[in-house]
């Protein structure tokens, strides 16, 4: 993950992919396994350090 500016929200790696779309995903109940298959270039730690930073932030 990384914070780079990409409407200045964080973003994973170099991939064009906002933390709060993974976030959002997640809470509407989409499963880790259908976001890595519909984003084949996100791996599953990934998807961990999104977790772990929304904990930072509460």
């Amino acid at each position: 993950m990384a914070d780079l500016p990409f409407n200045w929200e964080p973003i994973i790696r170099n991939i064009r992919l906002s933390v709060d779309q993974i976030l959002r995903s997640l809470a509407a109940g989409i499963s880790t396994n259908e976001i890595l298959e519909d984003y084949p270039e996100l791996e599953e730690d990934d998807i961990k350090a999104c977790l772990l930073y929304a904990v930072k932030l509460t």
